[in-house]
């Protein structure tokens, strides 16, 4: 499925991660970054299942997301909404620019979302819901909408592509016809064994305690969690280290973290350095090495002077050098990250040096 999308390896891992867990995942972002589209090609993978998809507005009302109220209901003194093909029967479910429900649809959004329940008139009902999917363009205003924000334990802020080839690549996917999805599909029965599955995954104690260090260290930066979000972490831990053919969580896992625990976007920087520290430092200087090479490659363009591209190329050389200076001397286990950023320096490197008259 990631081949049809750039830049977006990470986040499509999560969401099939936020599905395992049976938990609830938003993306924030400018519009046109694919949101509804990566959800919309995810569900075709998944057979067997209700998918509701809606956008909201400030005008939408009840009558949209959960069904229209039954006549016959009325006629019998019963109030009560018809819910086929809305949300409160979907198992999958993505309701765009969610940030605008407004207080008529906003509690009973919370109660299905949280307790997998829905008040149909007299009646709670539980709902099949495994996970919803939510986008904006914008943060929630600090107010009513803080209870719902916080329903959802991954978040994550979905830049436009970033890499030049990537953008070209995509924009020649404009000129040739839609995509299929095609590969392996999983039943709804199938789903619920994984879940299953997902459970017997155990937890060490040594992970619980750098868990709490990890909490130690980030309320000391100004970043609190409450114990409900830190609780609900463990089953998406849990759903990585199975989807890795693993029975139980080790340190690698706990770096899902920085997309669990942030409120405010300018916080996961803090949560990347803070968690890679303790979890990962190879990670930590991995990634630093990415984000400096991506904006070092971010001024090549064929037609910039030779000057520029020789300067570009210099410096990739040299992160390309200290890259493997490290891996000489670094664990085999925690050197995953580390070969993906040299083999993506690398593929820009040559790109650059091609475009070198010699």
């Amino acid at each position: 499925m990631d081949t049809n999308f750039f830049e977006r390896k990470h986040i499509i891992e999560c969401c099939w991660l936020a599905v395992l867990s049976s938990q609830h995942l938003i993306m924030l972002g400018p519009p046109g970054t694919g949101k509804s589209y990566l959800i919309n090609s995810m569900c075709e993978h998944i057979e067997d299942t209700n998918y509701f998809q809606w956008l909201l507005t400030r005008f939408s009302t009840p009558e949209e997301l959960f069904g229209p109220v039954s006549l016959k209901g009325l006629e019998n003194d019963e109030y009560r909404r018809i819910t086929a093909n809305k949300l409160p029967e979907a198992h999958i479910s993505f309701c765009d620019e969610i940030f605008k429900a407004n207080a008529a649809i906003l509690n009973s959004m919370l109660t299905l979302i949280n307790e997998r329940a829905f008040d149909n008139g007299s009646t709670r009902i539980n709902v099949p819901l495994i996970s919803m999917f939510g986008a904006s363009n914008e943060l929630p205003e600090v107010g009513e909408l803080d209870a719902l924000y916080d329903r959802f334990i991954f978040k994550f802020w979905l830049p436009y592509i970033q890499e030049g080839s990537n953008w070209c690549k995509l924009i020649a996917m404009g000129a040739t016809s839609p995509p299929s999805w095609p590969g392996t599909t999983i039943s709804l029965e199938e789903l619920q064994k994984a879940q299953f599955d997902v459970m017997t995954v155990t937890l060490p104690e040594a992970i619980i305690n750098t868990m709490r260090d990890i909490k130690m260290t980030l309320e000391r930066e100004g970043v609190v969690a409450s114990d409900r979000r830190w609780k609900q972490t463990v089953r998406v831990l849990q759903a990585r280290a199975w989807l890795a053919g693993r029975n139980e969580i080790e340190e690698q896992d706990l770096e899902l973290l920085c997309d669990m625990l942030w409120k405010e976007p300018e916080q996961r920087s803090v949560l990347v350095s803070k968690i890679l520290s303790v979890t990962n430092p190879l990670d930590l200087e991995a990634t630093k090495l990415y984000d400096d090479c991506l904006e070092v490659f971010t001024n090549f363009s064929p037609e910039v002077n030779e000057s520029t591209k020789t300067e570009i190329a210099a410096k990739l050389k040299m992160a390309l050098d200290k890259i493997n200076s490290t891996l000489k001397i670094a664990d085999p286990v925690k050197i995953k990250k580390m070969k993906s950023v040299q083999s993506t320096i690398k593929g820009w490197y040559r790109q650059v040096v091609e475009a070198i008259d010699i």
